[in-house]
């Protein structure tokens, strides 16, 4: 194991590095400085400047971190002091006879798992050195842990103006793509100068909350090369933008799957006689709930068969990275965990069993799947085909499978069904994020360089997000070297305006051919806005005897004796309390012979006051 002032130039076993070049790093003093010919860390590294009180902050989840730098004689009496959570645990020093890359100049270790706020703050500047205090290269963190901006979130509800939430995007040249991964770490970062075959993570950070509609964009352009035309095409360049599923087909499977239609529809690209499946799984699993989507049968191109689609729930650890078989039976050996229904022979799956149906193109496939008492029900053009058993206590997940140029288009709820769920089923796509709508859309850029009275001008050249950025700081939004597609027009009808490229305010319409609705130039980019719209959930549960309660099954369950969290409220509270409602009830009670009193008989009966909680009257006959 490799000690303190020792060189590090790559993550131990247990460990992970992120290059300083991340933009989950905030930094103040620092200078980025490209060197691919020196020995540091992907030939990157951030200079802490000697004249300035510099800071280095960034968020990690885990239990150990590691600070990686250059230390050197130039960094004479240079020390720094480290804070986590806004407490001053220790300090190190850079300076060192002979000069030293990627040297590992502090560890933490044996933290409780969480996350942790983290500071490196100058104590004493260099005595020797006009330039900088040290080289920071990287960071070391556990391999299972996770690093994060300090004004980033994971879950939507605690957006805020100024705070950012992570999202994965990939896509084919000049074609929109998948959004997937909202709140999760799921790749490296898309370039700061893009890419026109983007397959990466980006920030979305908040600008605006206004009538439970909050409005993000992003800090960079996700896609060069992508003309406006295609943009609008899709629908994203129009004001209100498009609609996107919550759950949609990402990167997970198969490299033969076309993905198209914002993550949706799904087609395998091997047209061969002795083809194999092709599959993906969805962008996020559930383990409970009652929940519904539906494949629609479009089209195939083959001559050896028809239409070959398997649709069902996959565990997450089945490969699907390869051809999983040319048949039903070698498709069950392909996987570990599966619950599904095939097109051609109309079975379902693992156990083979008939439905006596086929699935052809033109059919809808609606699956139905009860995941608290382990029920899943098939559906072709909305009647119901088959009911199976499904294991419990597994994350299991959407999936798409095919051969032979067959293609389908699924539907998770962020539209409505062709054929309405079964009672009690929710949308699979309010599996997450539950209550909230996402739309994407791009800016409003100005219909003159004059006009500020746009998004463009309002946010990005603007904005400080309420003092938790400088405004028009490059180093947020990535403006420089690549301009970025609005929905206004200047003048003339077959140009679009651009914003930033060459400074923060840049302004290109009428006299630039780039601005061509058809051009594809990498110097233009598309820059999402992300619309986050809350639907009003309200989720309960019921409180007796100092513990916390729902009704299921017809009974009621007893859920915590404490105060649930708030991930046990979206996803277990109830969403419907007319089971409460006081309806009126007449009831009759035979009562019995009791003895005698007097010259006469007495008769009683009980009645039960936790059942009837209000009793307006009593006759007795």
């Amino acid at each position: 194991m490799v000690k303190v002032r020792e060189q590090l130039t790559q993550p131990e076993a247990g460990w992970k590095r992120y290059d300083d070049s991340s933009p989950s790093f905030r930094y103040v003093g620092y200078t980025a400085v490209n060197v691919p010919t020196e020995p540091v860390y992907n030939g990157t590294y951030h200079g802490a400047g000697t004249r300035f009180k510099h800071e280095l902050s960034f968020d990690f989840i885990g239990t150990k971190f590691r600070i990686i730098a250059s230390v050197s004689d130039t960094y004479l009496d240079a020390s720094m002091e480290v804070y986590i959570d806004n407490q001053l645990v220790d300090e190190f020093i850079t300076y060192q006879k002979t000069y030293q890359s990627q040297t590992l100049i502090f560890e933490q270790v044996n933290l409780p798992y969480k996350r942790y706020k983290v500071k490196i703050k100058q104590k004493t500047p260099s005595s020797n050195s006009l330039s900088y205090d040290y080289r920071f290269d990287a960071l070391d963190i556990d391999d299972s842990g996770r690093l994060l901006h300090p004004e980033e979130v994971t879950d939507i509800e605690d957006l805020e103006i100024g705070k950012r939430i992570r999202c994965h995007y990939q896509a084919n040249s000049n074609a929109i793509g998948t959004f997937s991964g909202l709140g999760k770490e799921t790749s490296d970062f898309i370039s700061p100068i893009s890419s026109s075959t983007p397959n990466g993570d980006f920030y979305f950070i908040m600008v605006e909350d206004s009538n439970r509609k909050k409005k993000l964009i992003a800090d960079r352009n996700i896609q060069h090369s992508i003309s406006w035309d295609t943009l609008n095409s899709a629908g994203i360049a129009s004001g209100s933008g498009i609609n996107i599923s919550k759950t949609a087909f990402g990167n997970d499977g198969s490299t033969m799957i076309a993905i198209t239609d914002l993550g949706l529809t799904v087609t395998d690209t091997e047209n061969n006689s002795g083809g194999s499946y092709r599959s993906v799984r969805a962008t996020n699993g559930v383990s409970r709930g009652k929940w519904y989507y539906e494949a629609y049968c479009l089209s195939t191109e083959n001559n050896f068969g028809g239409f070959r689609v398997i649709t069902g729930l996959i565990d997450k650890t089945s490969n699907l990275t390869s051809g999983n078989g040319r048949n039903d039976e070698e498709f069950i050996a392909s996987v570990n965990k599966v619950s599904a229904i095939s097109s051609v022979s109309g079975n379902t799956l693992p156990d083979n069993s008939t439905t006596g149906i086929t699935i052809s193109a033109g059919d809808t496939v609606g699956v139905a799947f009860d995941l608290d008492h382990g029920r899943i029900s098939f559906y072709k053009n909305g009647a119901l085909a088959g009911v199976k058993t499904i294991e419990t206590n597994v994350e299991w997940y959407p999936f798409s499978s095919s051969k032979w140029i067959s293609k389908a288009s699924y539907n998770f709820g962020s539209h409505p069904f062709k054929f309405s769920p079964p009672a009690g089923f929710l949308p699979y796509a309010e599996s997450v994020f539950q209550g909230n709508s996402l739309s994407v859309c791009i800016m409003a850029g100005g219909i003159s360089s004059s006009d500020t009275d746009n998004e463009w001008s309002k946010y990005i050249v603007n904005s400080t997000l309420n003092g938790t950025i400088t405004a028009g700081d490059n180093n947020i939004w990535n403006w420089n070297g690549i301009g970025s597609w609005t929905s206004s027009t200047q003048t003339i009808a077959t140009r679009r305006v651009r914003r930033g490229y060459g400074t923060v305010s840049g302004y290109y319409a009428d006299g630039a051919t780039l601005s061509e609705t058809s051009n594809t130039s990498n110097q233009n980019g598309f820059r999402p806005e992300l619309i986050i719209e809350n639907h009003n959930l309200f989720k309960t549960f019921i409180k007796l005897n100092d513990s916390y309660y729902i009704w299921t099954n017809n009974e009621w369950s007893s859920v915590s004796p404490t105060l649930p969290t708030k991930e046990a409220f979206k996803s277990m509270g109830m969403n419907d309390l007319s089971i409460l409602d006081r309806k009126s009830t007449f009831f009759k009670k035979v009562m019995r012979e009791d003895g005698t009193i007097d010259n006469g008989k007495l008769f009683k009966s009980t009645i039960d006051l936790k059942k009837y909680i209000e009793i307006k009257s009593i006759n007795v006959k």
